[in-house]
């Protein structure tokens, strides 16, 4: 049985102003010298999943940080862009129907970016 993890880091940048901004939000940020947040929920998570079956919901406006910030094995193909913001249930609706359409993942969980 597949596991899949789903990382929602779509923000917008405004909750971590002024330190996050709209063209840079919180989850490209390094706020403790030890990796942005979105690349410390990705090592978090591959702990428990393989790197393959990780999947990043973000906003289409950010598709160059990510591909800047992603490590490098992770599967572009996996980074799925919302072409706008609509908050968290229907970036959750959207990733599970590109899972179900895509894999054979019998289990997903999601995760919000943190700072832990």
């Amino acid at each position: 049985m597949k596991t899949s993890s789903i990382i929602m880091a779509g923000g917008n940048g405004t909750r971590f102003w002024p330190m996050s901004r709209t063209k840079l939000p919180k989850q490209f940020l390094d706020l403790d010298g030890k990796g942005t947040l979105i690349n410390k929920t990705i090592e978090r998570l591959t702990n428990t999943v393989e790197m393959d079956s990780l999947y990043i919901v973000g906003n289409k406006k950010h598709r160059s940080i990510f591909e800047d910030q992603l490590p490098k094995n992770f599967l572009m193909e996996n980074l799925l862009l919302e072409p706008s913001a609509r908050n968290t249930a229907p970036a959750i609706a959207a990733s599970v129907m590109a899972l179900h359409k895509n894999t054979e993942t019998m289990w997903s969980w999601f995760s919000p970016l943190t700072s832990t």
